[in-house]
């Protein structure tokens, strides 16, 4: 997992949510919720691409005991028309950011995906990005499909929002527009919040989430 910040240092802490109730009246998550992780958008870990055609900003990862990696959420800018790394084995999917958003061949089949639009592929289809004219950033999320499942979420919400990863996720939040609050701590555009099984979060503001829940098989 990348390097985050705790938002609070124990249970004793003003921001530990085990004493708060949901919107809708039931219990929060448990004490686990007190180690929230926040990742800045400052503390991305940049990595090339597998295929060395550019570079991606890991926002959060994990591997397994032999170092291979078990899922990963990261952040990359296409500047130019070209292939995609393959990665047999792996599910996919990807959310363009700007407005502009992408143009893509999968498979021979051209498509067009939207700002905020969700596609999904699998590692080794062939992909391509087609007709680029300027630099699109991308939200991208990965996972070992023999032993991971993963669903990416384009969420917005009004005033108030409650998140919460089941026993069997991870959930990460990536913060897409404007500056909010996840449990009365301020998150600035691409900030991140990392959740474990049971634990959850408040966002307030008027906002937009990229959500990647990873579920174990």
């Amino acid at each position: 997992m990348a390097d985050g910040h705790d938002f609070g240092e124990g249970c004793g802490s003003s921001r530990c949510l085990s004493t708060r109730r949901a919107p809708d009246g039931g219990r929060l998550a448990s004490w686990r919720a007190c180690r929230l992780k926040r990742i800045p958008a400052s503390a991305r870990n940049v990595q090339p691409w597998k295929n060395g055609l550019g570079v991606t900003e890991v926002i959060a990862a994990e591997e397994d005991e032999a170092g291979e990696e078990l899922w990963r959420i990261s952040v990359a800018t296409i500047s130019q028309n070209g292939p995609f790394s393959s990665y047999p084995g792996v599910s996919r999917l990807l959310m363009p950011l700007d407005v502009d958003g992408l143009n893509l061949s999968i498979d021979g089949v051209e498509r067009r995906v939207s700002q905020y639009e969700v596609v999904a592929f699998e590692g080794e289809a062939s992909v391509e990005v087609v007709g680029v004219r300027s630099a699109i950033r991308d939200l991208n999320a990965m996972a070992r499909r023999v032993d991971h499942s993963i669903t990416l979420q384009d969420v917005r919400f009004v005033d108030a929002k409650w998140i919460q990863a089941e026993a069997n996720q991870q959930v990460v939040l990536v913060n897409l527009l404007r500056p909010v609050t996840c449990s009365g701590v301020e998150l600035e555009y691409g900030d991140a919040v990392s959740l474990q099984g049971g634990e959850g979060v408040e966002m307030r503001g008027l906002g937009r989430l990229g959500v990647l829940t990873v579920s174990k098989r």
